[in-house]
């Protein structure tokens, strides 16, 4: 696949990467406001020397590295426990309370973490205490000075903001997760998607001579705007004029099936367009005899020569109402509703219409249902229109004719 074919995959399931990146978006917010918030108080402890000795020094910076453990010991949390009279059991404690020692440093931090700002500053301002008597007493041993003194230089003071849940974080996680699994739940589901959506893939499912058939396809970009090539219908139109200049024709929309009122629609809108262009058309009922009722104070249309007659019907009609298609003066268009016929589908129209001797002139596709239609008409442009209310009702598809402009 292409950029432009991953591109037209997210157009076409915009919708499921929307619902994705909202729902991703929206645990993040709710995330935000309902996850506990924690604050974190640390103090810090420089260690020194009581020898001016360079050896000291020396045996401080070695010693140091091993001090964050004991900030952590019973000997340190236990008599902090009990001082403040926290609730909390030792191993609690011990989760919230972490040291650490900066790289080439003679500095201890102790970080406590609670829920509780004021309880966190004043943990942590304890254990520094603690911490500093503790390591005194443990490197006196049998002597009475100890070689390292511990001071507290930079007392925990209560925090005013949480460390967690930290919300532009947050915020940010659940934007990128969701353009970035919406966008492949949209491209995944598009690529197992069996129905039709473009050109390519028509005639892909054509199969031998896809390449040569003629598929008229709503035009992308500002081309959609273009009069001569913006919309099928109006291709449509222009090569049923061709044929009629012969001889009379009849037209035929076959489609998959389905309640898709997109055939009728585009029947009416190619015989308007073919009688602007000066070409009499009518769209009439399945049978391509039907005399279709005239308009109040015309004659009737039995008795005129319309050049065009446009009829729309299922494949799934009986084999001998498709073969009155199959004379000279008939032509087969198969209509494709984007997303809504099946690869399978269209060989297998095509090999039906193989079997009765008709041979296509094109096929229309038009757009999937919920954007706007490129290939018929959204409303009537005079009073001789057909009524799309005529078309859109709970009745049959093919239940009585219906006439284009008078």
């Amino acid at each position: 696949m292409e950029l432009r074919d991953y591109l037209a995959a997210l157009r076409r399931r915009w919708l499921t990467w929307a619902v994705i990146f909202a729902v991703s978006v929206g645990t993040a917010l709710v995330a935000i406001q309902t996850l506990p918030r924690s604050y974190q108080a640390t103090a810090q402890i420089f260690v020194g020397t009581t020898s001016e000795s360079t050896s000291g020094f020396q045996f401080v910076a070695q010693r140091v590295k091993s001090y964050p453990d004991i900030a952590e010991s019973p000997a340190v949390l236990r008599p902090v426990i009990d001082a403040l009279g926290l609730e909390q059991s030792f191993e609690e404690i011990r989760r919230s309370v972490s040291a650490s020692n900066p790289v080439d440093t003679t500095r201890v931090e102790i970080a406590v973490t609670s829920e509780d700002p004021e309880q966190a500053a004043a943990v942590s301002n304890s254990v520094a205490e603690r911490f500093a008597e503790t390591v005194v007493d443990l490197e006196k041993g049998a002597s009475e000075v100890s070689p390292v003194t511990l001071t507290v230089t930079s007392p925990a003071t209560v925090p005013t903001s949480p460390v967690s849940p930290v919300p532009h974080l947050l915020l940010a996680l659940g934007v990128v997760f969701g353009l970035c699994v919406g966008a492949a739940v949209a491209i995944l589901r598009d690529h197992t998607d069996s129905t039709l959506h473009t050109e390519e893939q028509i005639r892909r499912a054509w199969g031998p001579g896809g390449s040569d058939l003629t598929v008229l396809a709503p035009a992308s970009g500002s081309a959609r705007h273009s009069r001569l090539i913006g919309r099928p219908a109006a291709l449509l139109a222009r090569h049923l004029q061709l044929l009629a200049e012969r001889q009379p024709v009849r037209v035929l929309l076959l489609s998959a099936g389905g309640a898709d009122a997109g055939p009728r629609r585009l029947a009416t809108d190619v015989a308007n367009e073919l009688r602007e262009a000066g070409t009499s058309a009518v769209v009439v009922a399945a049978q391509p005899d039907a005399q279709p009722s005239a308009p109040a104070g015309q004659a009737p249309l039995g008795e005129r020569l319309d050049r065009v007659r446009l009829s729309t019907r299922t494949a799934l009609a009986p084999l001998s109402d498709l073969r009155l298609y199959a004379g000279r003066d008939a032509a087969v268009v198969i209509v494709v509703r984007a997303g809504h016929m099946h690869a399978a589908e269209l060989p297998e129209i095509r090999r039906m219409l193989d079997a009765l001797g008709i041979e296509p002139l094109s096929v229309v596709l038009l757009p999937a249902r919920g954007r706007r239609a490129l290939g018929v008409r959204q409303t009537p442009r005079g009073p001789g229109d057909v009524p799309l209310e005529r078309l859109t009702g709970d009745r049959p598809a093919l239940e009585e004719p219906v006439t284009a402009r008078a």
